[in-house]
């Protein structure tokens, strides 16, 4: 599926100015698409019609079909695989924290599709999506964590031009205290000091 897809209410449009004949590079100026796309809708239009002559004219009708049609050409062929093993996969994935190794061994099984494609599959499925988070509790100065942010540029009143700066941050693993400084490098030095 096409992530430009029409919304319906403008593909009725596009499909409204079809039944009246005109002209199609009007169409595609008035709703600020590409002439391809409404060729494409034509040869849609032209189907419907060629297996429904009586829905000549009745345009809440043709849209129905549009949605028919929509509904059907929805999904790819991988999604399809991950439909027909939804339960497998559900199960696999209840056992499994990482989904990379979900994808190998989906791999294994015979799907052939994308690992952006299980993603998306996976991020559909609320079941699948709904995990428990589960806080890591540490003692005391164990543990912190270190990461570094760019915040663009400053002026730096010692050298008198711009230098580029960034945020150092530092959270607590026990209390989850945040300590912030804006600094000049991203080296060990600068948050060792």
């Amino acid at each position: 599926m096409d992530k430009r897809e029409l919304v319906m209410y403008k593909l009725e449009e596009i499909v409204n100015a079809l039944l009246e004949n005109t002209p199609i590079k009007q169409i595609a100026r008035q709703q600020k698409i590409s002439k391809n796309t409404v060729k494409k809708y034509r040869k849609h239009v032209e189907k419907i019609l060629s297996g429904n002559p009586h829905l000549l004219g009745n345009l809440s009708m043709i849209m129905d079909e549009f949605r028919n049609m929509r509904k059907k050409e929805r999904h790819s062929v991988n999604y399809g695989w991950l439909e027909l093993h939804s339960e497998e996969i559900e199960k696999l994935a209840e056992n499994c924290d990482n989904y990379v190794r979900l994808f190998q061994v989906l791999r294994d099984k015979g799907f052939s599709g994308s690992y952006s494609s299980l993603q998306r599959y996976i991020s559909k499925c609320n079941n699948l999506g709904e995990r428990s988070v589960f806080r890591i509790e540490t003692k005391p100065g164990e543990i912190a964590q270190v990461d570094f942010g760019s915040i663009g540029k400053l002026y730096d009143e010692l050298a008198g031009t711009m230098v580029k700066a960034y945020v150092f941050v530092m959270v607590l693993g026990y209390s989850r205290d945040a300590y912030n400084e804006i600094v000049r490098s991203q080296d060990i030095q600068t948050w060792c000091s």
